[in-house]
C-alpha cells in the first residue's frame, strides 16, 4: 500500500472516530461539514491538474465544473490546506500542531449575520479545545459583547487579581446556593438603599472588636420592628447618651397571652447596686391604674 493510501486511510478512520457527543448541533454540522468536504472526488481530466511525490505529498489544481478546488496535503501526516468550490477554507493537521504567529498582528473576523430574535441563526466562531486551554497577554485586554454572555464552569472558578477588581452594572444579582464567604481587611457598602431580607434561618455577626452604627442624616430613624422577642446579652456596661425623649410603650400581650394587672409587663432588676432615677428638670411621675402601688424595701422608704 503506499503512502497516500495509508494517510487516506488513517485520515478516514480519525473522521469516523471523531466524538463530537459533547458539541452542540450546530458545531457538530461545521465539523462534518470539514469531513464531508475532505474529498477529491469529481476530478475530471484534463481539469484536475495534480502531482504526488514519493512519499505522498500532493498538491491538486482542480477545475471540474462544480468542483473547482485547491489543496496542498502533506504525505506523512494527512496534513492539508484546502480551498474548496464553495469559497470554505480549510486548515485540517490530525495528527500535531497548527501555529499560526504574526509579528504584529493577527486579526480574525468570523461571520457577517447577528440575529437577535433567534440568537442560534447568527453566524458564530466556534472554538472546542479538548484539554486545557491557556491564554496569555502580555499587555491589556479588551472584551466587548454586545449581546449576553453566559459562562459555565463545571468544576472550580479560580480568579486571581492582583490589583483592584471593579465591577461597573446597572444591575447586579448573586445567588449562591452553597456558603457564600467574604475575607478582607476592611468592606465598605456605599449605596442609597440597602435592603437585606432573609427567609428562615438566621443573621448572625460576630465581631472581635467594636460594632458602631451611626446615622448621619440629622432626624432620621433607626428602627427594630420584630415579630418575635428583642434580647440583649452584655457583659458590661450598657450607656444610652439621648438628646431628646425616651418612651417605652408597653402593650403587655407577648405570643403566650396578656399578662394580669399584678404581673409586672415593665421589670428592672439589679443583682448588685441601686436603681437611680433623676429628673434634674422635670418632675417623677408615676402612675399604677391598678389596685395598688406596691414598694418594698428592707430597711425603710425615705421621700424628701
Amino acid at each position: 500500500m503506499s503512502h497516500t493510501d495509508i494517510h487516506a486511510a488513517t485520515e478516514a478512520r480519525v473522521r469516523k472516530t471523531r466524538d463530537t457527543s459533547k458539541l452542540d448541533p450546530k458545531t457538530k454540522d461545521a465539523v462534518k461539514k470539514i469531513d464531508d468536504n475532505n474529498t477529491t472526488d469529481q476530478s475530471v481530466y484534463p481539469h484536475n491538474k495534480q502531482k504526488t511525490t514519493a512519499i505522498g505529498h500532493k498538491w491538486e489544481l482542480n477545475e471540474t465544473e462544480g468542483n473547482e478546488y485547491i489543496n496542498l496535503r502533506h504525505g506523512l501526516t494527512g496534513s492539508y490546506i484546502k480551498l474548496l468550490a464553495n469559497g470554505d477554507v480549510q486548515i485540517h493537521s490530525p495528527i500535531r500542531d497548527v501555529n499560526v504567529m504574526g509579528a504584529k498582528n493577527v486579526n480574525v473576523k468570523a461571520g457577517s449575520k447577528v440575529d437577535k430574535k433567534q440568537k442560534d441563526l447568527s453566524d458564530r466562531l466556534s472554538v472546542h479545545v479538548v484539554g486545557n486551554c491557556h491564554l496569555e497577554v502580555e499587555g491589556d485586554m479588551h472584551q466587548h459583547v454586545k449581546g449576553d454572555k453566559y459562562e459555565t464552569v463545571n468544576g472550580t472558578y479560580t480568579l486571581n487579581v492582583k490589583n483592584r477588581f471593579a465591577v461597573n452594572a446597572n444591575d447586579l444579582g448573586l445567588k449562591c446556593l452553597g456558603t457564600y464567604q467574604v475575607e478582607a481587611n476592611k468592606i465598605a457598602t456605599n449605596g442609597q438603599n440597602v435592603d437585606t431580607t432573609v427567609t428562615g434561618g438566621a443573621i448572625t455577626f460576630n465581631y472581635a472588636g467594636g460594632f458602631v452604627l451611626n446615622t448621619l442624616t440629622p432626624g432620621s430613624t433607626i428602627s427594630f420592628n420584630g415579630a418575635g422577642n428583642f434580647e440583649v446579652n452584655i457583659a458590661s456596661d450598657c450607656i444610652f447618651n439621648i438628646g431628646g425623649k425616651e418612651i417605652h410603650n408597653i402593650a403587655g400581650v407577648s405570643a403566650t397571652g396578656g399578662v394580669s394587672p399584678v404581673t409586672p409587663a415593665f421589670a428592672v432588676t439589679t443583682a448588685l447596686g441601686g436603681i437611680s432615677m433623676v429628673a434634674t428638670l422635670g418632675v417623677g411621675n408615676y402612675f399604677a391604674g391598678g389596685p395598688y402601688l406596691d414598694v418594698d424595701c428592707l430597711t425603710g422608704v425615705y421621700l424628701n
